[in-house]
């Protein structure tokens, strides 16, 4: 907590963003790679949906085979998939023949080619670029099923990114789910170590029950749970109480009601 401590004032940003890709992982199953997202990202004000299933993409495209093809100078990485077993990974749960499931993942990636809304990336920064630059939809009769040929520029898979983090949207989940996911893997992924989870502003732009709002404020909790087992903060919170910061020992849905504070484990 000392590290993370005299890190996180401004003027050691440079040296957080340094450390980070080479800090030691506990590797989860399912992960996904992640840049430092801002509140201005074109994808938190239209589609964190479509983020997150870019992001799920990019996992599942890691390990399959491919073939290497160039564009000027820039490799780029075809890879060949069945749909399905794409929407399979992101959810074992879901049944092959889902349609609906089906329709929308070939509409997602018919939209990815020269889509405004990928992000692209450097060593030292993300900035738009086209990463996809052909997407191929079609039915195979062989197969009887629905394939895709997608290219994807080679760097987005060695880029280093400068956080590994577990798939939170793995498996069904409910709106309310997913929003306080998408919340907590966007507070996250901020420059700083102290991560700042202002609860009550949060919640203002619901109007839900008090039932649905204890169940997002469990939820919070839930997650933070994940990050503690796969060792990503220090074992140490604060809440916000009356506008002032209180350290305690655990995190309840009573309170976090303000906002709480977490801190990122910077290993290295």
């Amino acid at each position: 907590m000392k590290d993370a401590y005299i890190l996180k004032y401004s003027y050691m940003d440079w040296l957080v963003i340094k450390l980070r890709p080479i800090r030691k992982y506990s590797l989860p199953q399912y992960f996904l790679n992640m840049d430092y997202l801002e509140s201005k990202s074109l994808y938190l004000s239209s589609n964190p949906k479509k983020f997150v299933m870019l992001l799920q993409f990019l996992t599942y495209a890691q390990p399959l085979e491919f073939k290497t093809d160039f564009l000027g100078d820039t490799p780029y990485r075809m890879v060949n998939f069945r749909i399905d077993h794409f929407l399979k990974f992101q959810d074992p749960t879901i049944k092959s023949t889902n349609y609906y499931k089906l329709k929308k993942a070939r509409l997602f990636f018919e939209e990815l080619q020269n889509r405004t809304f990928l992000m692209s990336f450097s060593n030292t920064k993300f900035q738009r670029l086209v990463g996809i630059p052909k997407v191929k939809i079609f039915k195979s009769k062989k197969l009887k099923c629905w394939m895709a040929t997608i290219w994807l520029v080679q760097d987005l898979f060695h880029y280093k990114y400068p956080f590994l983090l577990p798939d939170l949207f793995r498996c069904k989940i409910s709106k309310d789910e997913f929003d306080v996911a998408f919340e907590v893997l966007k507070i996250y992924s901020s420059v700083s170590l102290e991560k700042k989870f202002l609860i009550k502003e949060f919640l203002s732009s619901y109007r839900i029950s008090n039932q649905r709002i204890t169940n997002m404020k469990r939820t919070f909790i839930q997650l933070v749970k994940v990050f503690e087992e796969h060792d990503l903060i220090e074992p140490n919170y604060k809440i916000i109480s009356d506008g002032y910061h209180h350290s305690v020992e655990e995190l309840t849905i009573h309170n976090i009601s303000e906002g709480f504070f977490l801190y990122e484990k910077l290993s290295i």
